[in-house]
């Protein structure tokens, strides 16, 4: 396994792809890859099933009048379900109304509408035809990063994987390569020195893998962290709709806890802290949101304002406060 260099963009600040078209339109989207890189946002994170397999082929839009200034990695290992594409993109069609005249459905019919998913066996020969497919989507002769999308163990011990894998970098497809997976099966590759380039997996203050992006660092990987914000906001803003808790709260972090935005930005502010040398991802359709992420401070967090977010999320994630 070759420890091919990666090559990111500079901003410390990644957009996530997976909210591309899913319930909205690709004007819609572009507009989004629009915001995010007039924001500062220089690396785009995309797979091959995200947007009911769309979002690489709007990506690849975006990307004409800006390929030299960004990165973008891509994913092999899990596939949209093709034969219900079109069933997908009429039940879209006909929610969308629905979904503007009532906002706060939307992440409920995203849920209910979202397109199946399908993985497929990581063979050298599957892992090749997939990045060639997503080049011709993304309209581009090489992608910075390829990931190993939520493999096994199985898969990334493959020495055959890893081969095609070093010949692809050889070859000029991809820059670098790496895997993109659950925590458990992240923390074991690392713990037994799997020298990937580039490990990829979820840090916010429920997941708490500050060890993680520590052991990926001293065997000379690059820890790229997503999950920042999502659900877990969602998770916290609904308690701290009871003024009580959101005053107990907001005295604690001092600043308004209940302000979603600002909550928000001290999420990614928390990833950040915790991946001071690696790229943080984070996904939202919300134009607003891009852009109050992307003016959130990188310098560190206290460790006590850590432990407090820590502490905060687990309470409001279970039934306490």
């Amino acid at each position: 396994m070759s420890k091919a260099p990666v090559k990111l963009g500079v901003n410390r600040l990644a957009f996530g792809c997976s909210s591309l078209m899913g319930g909205i339109s690709r004007r819609q989207s572009l507009k989004l890859l629009e915001c995010a890189y007039d924001s500062g946002v220089r690396h785009f994170d995309v797979a091959r099933s995200y947007g009911y397999g769309e979002a690489e082929s709007v990506l690849g839009d975006f990307l004409q009048s800006k390929r030299d200034r960004v990165s973008v990695t891509t994913k092999v290992g899990i596939d949209p379900f093709i034969a219900s594409s079109s069933y997908y993109r009429a039940a879209r069609h006909l929610l969308r109304p629905l979904v503007r005249r009532f906002p706060g459905l939307s992440r409920g019919v995203r849920r209910v509408a979202a397109a199946p998913v399908r993985r497929v066996p990581l063979t050298p020969k599957v892992l090749t035809d997939s990045l060639h497919l997503s080049l011709k989507k993304l309209r581009v002769e090489k992608v910075d990063l390829l990931l190993l999308h939520e493999c096994d163990l199985l898969a990334a011990s493959s020495e055959e994987l890893i081969a095609r894998l070093d010949a692809l970098v050889m070859a000029g497809d991809i820059g670098s390569y790496g895997v993109g997976a659950s925590v458990l099966t992240t923390r074991s590759l690392i713990s037994g020195k799997a020298a990937y380039p580039v490990f990829q997996f979820e840090n916010n203050p429920i997941a708490k893998t500050g060890d993680i992006v520590t052991h990926a660092r001293a065997i000379g990987s690059t820890a790229i962290t997503h999950r920042s914000v999502g659900l877990i906001l969602e998770n916290c803003s609904k308690r701290l709709k009871d003024k009580n808790v959101r005053s107990h709260w907001s005295n604690i972090l001092d600043f308004d806890a209940g302000d979603s935005c600002e909550l928000a930005r001290m999420f990614v502010r928390y990833s950040l802290t915790r991946n001071m040398f690696g790229p943080v991802i984070f996904s939202t359709r919300n134009e607003e949101r891009i852009r109050s992420n992307c003016e959130t401070s990188t310098s560190p967090l206290s460790e006590k304002m850590m432990k407090s977010l820590e502490t905060m999320c687990e309470l409001l994630s279970n039934t306490g406060d």
